[in-house]
Parts: C-alpha cells; structure tokens; sequence
C-alpha cells in the first residue's frame, strides 16, 4: 500500500490514479524508484496545493572517549548488583538456615549451632544449654524429627504464603491431635533483620525455659550439668534459672561441711509437652540435713565426730550438724588426772538426740587411766590380804573410811572368835569395756569397774598351824572409785561381788601377775 500524495488516501502499490481524488500517480511512482533507498520521503503534509518534502538523513554516532570510564562503571555497578543479588539469595536463604541447623544436630557439634541458633529473646545461647539439647536429640530421636518437620513446614509457609496449613486432611489434623506431642514452638524460624540491604535474615529462635531449684541445705551448691551456678543461703527460697532451652539437664546439690559431705543428684527433661505452653520447671534436690542435740553427763566434754574433735562442747550442742547418718559420736573429757575419751555411739535411724557414751573407749588413748585404776585396785587387794593376815587395819590401801571401817570389824571378828587369816592373791583381770565414768551427787568424778580376783585365803583357828596347800579361787567384783582431790589418786568407795556381772568377750582385757610369796 502507498498514499497519495494529494489526498493521503491509501492506494494500490500498481495503481496508477488515485481511487479518492483522481491524482495522477504514475509519474510518482517512477520518482520513488529512481529516489537512492537511504532516503526517507514523508509526503503526507500540504500546504495548499503545494507539497513539502522532509528528508531526514541517516543517522550518525561518534562516541567520545571521556565517557567510557564511566559506561564501564555503570556496568560494573550492574554486575556487582546482580551477584550480591545471586549470593545474597544463597546465604540468607531460610533453607540454608535449616539445613544448616539439621547437619549442625546430625554431626552433635554445640558450635555450630551456636551460629543459628538464639532465644526466642534473640540472646545467645549458651554451650551447656546446647550441649543439653543436644543430648535430648540423641535420647529423643523421635523429638528431633518433629522439631525438623516443624521447620520444613516454616519453609513451606515463606516460600508460599498463602499456604497456611488450612488444608490439611481430617486424618492428619486428628493423628497430629491424638500424637499428644506438639514440638513445634521449641524452635521457631524467625527472621532477625536484613542482610545486604535487599534480604532478610533468619534465624532458629528457642523458646525459653526456666528451671526453679529447691534445696533444703545452707551452704550447699548447685552445679547444672556439672557447672557451680549458685549457692543456697537460704533453704525456704529457690533458686531461679534461665533461660534455658529444651535440653536434658543435671541438677546436683552438694553439701561440704565440717561434719559431713551430703549430695543429690536430679535430672530433669525439658521441652514442650502436650500442647503446653508453660515453660516453668522445678526441680527438688533435698540432702535432708540432720541436726541432733547431744547429751552427756559433762557438758564440758569436747564432742568427737567419726573420730575428728570438732572444737563443740556439748553444752553448746544443741543443734549440732548438719551430720550424716551414720555419725559416730564421743566426747573426749578433761580430768584432774589427764584426758580421756568415751567410747562411740551411732545415731539412731529416727532420732535427732544423742547421748555421749559413759563408758570410756578401750583405745591406747585412754591407758594412762586404766593403768592407774588398776594400779590402785591391785594395791587394795594386796593391801587387804596384808591388813587381814597381821590383823593391822592401818595397812588398807586407797579406801575410803567407811571401807576401812567395814574392814576393820572383820579384823575385830577374827580376833573375838580367836581366829587368824591368811591368803594372797596371784592375780588380776580387768576387763576395761567396763569402765564407766560419772558424776556422784557431791559432783565428783566417780569410775566403775569389773574385776576378776584369783586369791588363795582361809581362816583358821589361832592356836593352829597356817594351812599351805590352799587352793585357787577366783571372784568377779564390780568397783566403784571416786577422785580425791587432796591425795590426787583414786579412792575406793565400794566392792560388790555381785552373782552376775558385765564381762564384754570383745573388751580390752589386761592380766596382771601379783603373786607374791607362797600360802
């Protein structure tokens, strides 16, 4: 199609006039061909019947070289924005946060989870609250394969936004419902700002637990998976923790005093459970302290735990502790003749009072008052057999007047029915498991002991010849001495020789040789 060149109406390409206006268009036709092809005629503008011709050259580019600087700086800048935006997709991708997370759990490596994963209050993490997840992984596998279809399905969600879950089937909102497990907001995908201005930055936040500790020990410390965090000062208060993330955790309460070591330990499994959203913990690690009260007839004595002096005197021990169970309590007690120590005793199951033995412990601790009580019994019987054979009441050794007077009328006896005494003793056995310690009524010191005698005695009439063969016989007698202050020994108040009588097989038994001449 062509125009005409008076009118501007389209014309047939070999039409030779003008349909519209009659024009003439053979001569126009034979000019256009013979016009060079580089030209450009517009011949669609009149003025009167005169037509004006446009001609429009070719058109020419000369670049300048000044400017190429900075067209290549343009297209650097295009460049470089297309690879922040190839790598910027590739480092901030939310699939590349997950995966990371899930070879993070896989390898159990604390380290890199640290990079991805924060609190839901965006703070860090520590690596024992790590380590803790990390050991719920591996005990829990079925908990960690939930957390990693939670995840996926966050992914899901940012890719496609408007698919928001509605449509899942009746089976698996039911299986998901009847599960009782909903681990889903331990661990959210979250964004947590932009990176390189045009991405958004995820992150895996962790919803934050916390862990109340009670401990009903002052001074005990609370170690969380092996860690000192705390120490009790106060029994009736807990001990807050947090936060902290799901995780296997171990709760250790440690008590080291002077009188005993006491521990407990706790473990406690945290994380989301049956749809819950507490996320408030307690754990109790009691040590159960035992205070007791001690008891003993010398409120001065020093009290001694499992054989350790404690620097206590029981006068001021009425809460003493806190102790273990199977305490072994004595007292060690200063003497006008030296210091002794009791023998022990266990404290009782149920009971929180203990009674310091009377009885004095048969260790070498104590020899230099065995000996000297034996030394003044040994003396007395010796003394006895003297005093009885020549009839001399004067010759009884450490015994207290009223003794003496008992022993002198059996002289007088003799000598009113004219008879005469003789006998000895070969020897003494002193058993001193049997040796007790009290305080008289005047608030003396005052020691009982068990004795066996071997003596060889008779009476006889005076005007016969002293019988020689004489033979053994052998008494138990249960002795009671008392400290005399002025003569700083041992003076006996009172023999029996009872029909039965304590004689401990496991006691400290000691033999001592007296005889002396021949009866």
């Amino acid at each position: 199609m062509i125009l005409c060149p008076k009118c501007g109406a389209e014309v047939e390409k070999d039409s030779k006039i003008c349909p519209k206006c009659g024009e003439n268009l053979e001569p126009r036709i034979l000019e256009n061909v013979s016009k060079p092809k580089k030209e450009f005629f517009l011949e669609k503008y009149f003025e009167g019947e005169e037509i004006k011709t446009f001609e429009v050259s070719s058109l020419k580019f000369r670049l300048n070289k000044k400017l190429l600087p900075w067209l290549y700086g343009i297209a650097g800048v295009f460049v470089l924005i297309i690879l922040i935006l190839v790598i910027g997709k590739s480092i901030y991708s939310p699939d590349k946060v997950v995966n990371e997370f899930k070879g993070a759990v896989k390898a159990n490596d604390a380290k890199k989870l640290s990079q991805i994963l924060v609190h839901e209050t965006y703070e860090q993490i520590s690596q024992d609250s790590l380590k803790a997840f990390l050991q719920l992984c591996q005990s829990k596998p079925e908990y960690i394969d939930n957390i990693y279809k939670a995840l996926d399905a966050a992914l899901q969600k940012i890719s496609n936004p408007s698919s928001d879950g509605s449509n899942k089937s009746l089976t698996e909102a039911l299986s998901a419902l009847l599960s009782g497990q909903d681990y889903s907001n331990d661990f959210v995908l979250k964004p947590v700002g932009n990176g390189l201005i045009f991405f958004t930055r995820y992150k895996i936040a962790a919803k934050n637990y916390f862990l109340k500790i009670k401990c009903d020990t002052k001074g005990a410390k609370i170690y969380l998976n092996d860690k000192n965090i705390a120490t009790v000062s106060d029994p009736s208060q807990e001990i807050s923790v947090g936060p902290l993330i799901a995780g296997i955790y171990k709760i250790k309460a440690e008590y080291k005093g002077p009188y005993c070591t006491l521990e407990n330990i706790a473990e406690k499994v945290i994380y989301n459970r049956y749809f819950s959203n507490d996320n408030q913990y307690t754990a109790e690690v009691y040590l159960n302290p035992r205070y007791v009260t001690i008891k003993s007839d010398f409120d001065e004595a020093e009290i001694i735990l499992n054989g350790k002096p404690t620097g206590v005197l029981v006068k001021d021990a009425s809460e003493f502790g806190p102790v273990s169970d199977e305490s072994e309590f004595s007292a060690k007690i200063k003497l006008p003749w030296g210091e002794v120590t009791t023998a022990s005793v266990k404290l009782g199951s149920w009971s929180n009072s203990v009674t310091i033995p009377n009885t004095l412990s048969t260790d070498d601790t104590n020899n230099l008052t065995f000996d000297k009580v034996a030394s003044v019994i040994n003396d007395f019987e010796k003394s006895y057999r003297t005093a009885m054979t020549s009839q001399d009441s004067n010759k009884f050794l450490h015994i207290s007047d009223e003794l003496r007077q008992i022993f002198s009328n059996r002289i007088e006896d003799l000598k009113g029915n004219n008879q005469k005494y003789t006998g000895k003793v070969t020897k003494t056995e002193f058993n001193f498991k049997t040796l007790q310690l009290f305080k008289n009524e005047e608030g003396k010191i005052s020691i009982k002991i068990t004795a066996k005698i071997y003596y060889k005695d008779t009476i006889y009439n005076s005007d016969e010849t002293p019988p020689q063969d004489i033979s053994e016989k052998v008494t138990g007698q249960v002795y009671t001495l008392v400290w005399d202050e002025s003569a700083k020994n041992f003076i006996i108040v009172g023999i029996e020789a009872p029909w039965f009588y304590d004689w401990p097989e496991d006691g400290k038994i000691k033999e001592y040789k007296l005889d002396e001449g021949s009866v």
